[in-house]
């Protein structure tokens, strides 16, 4: 590595590449509400013990946000991401399972709120990740226009 800066963006690559590979991969013959649904959920997995994330200590990440460079990779690791919510939530629009919605500005605004769960939780302010995702899930359906269930 040729500065701290190459060495930090590194390790940002490969901790992305390691938690975009945890999600879980919808299977697309289900309803849209399913899918989504175990594509949110499986986002609690980011924040758990285990995860790569837990040990990652804030003045990394403080140091990554003040560098230009960072936020267009971290743009590059999340938009196949957010794409695939933003198409799950138009598909059900389109089979009439959700109501019509702004399904770009949605899938961004619930990427948002997954940043801002890992957030609490890298601080130790989370009290129980799985139950604050179910409880995003549910609202995020409810406001859908489906029940959850």
């Amino acid at each position: 590595f040729t500065n701290k800066q190459d060495l930090f963006l590194t390790l940002f690559d490969e901790l992305m590449r390691q938690i975009i590979g945890q999600f879980a991969r919808p299977d697309p013959a289900l309803p849209a509400a399913a899918q989504l649904e175990t594509l949110l959920a499986s986002s609690a997995q980011l924040i758990t013990h285990d995860s790569p994330l837990r040990g990652l200590p804030l003045n990394f990440l403080m140091e990554l946000w003040q560098e230009e460079v960072f936020w267009g990779r971290y743009q590059a690791a999340i938009e196949p991401f957010q794409s695939l919510v933003q198409t799950i939530i138009e598909a059900g629009i389109a089979s009439g399972e959700f109501r019509p919605v702004a399904a770009n500005a949605l899938s961004w605004a619930l990427i948002a709120q997954y940043d801002g769960l890992m957030l609490y939780a890298l601080t130790g302010l989370s009290a129980d990740v799985n139950a604050q995702v179910a409880a995003l899930n549910e609202l995020v359906l409810a406001g859908l226009g489906r029940r959850f269930n």
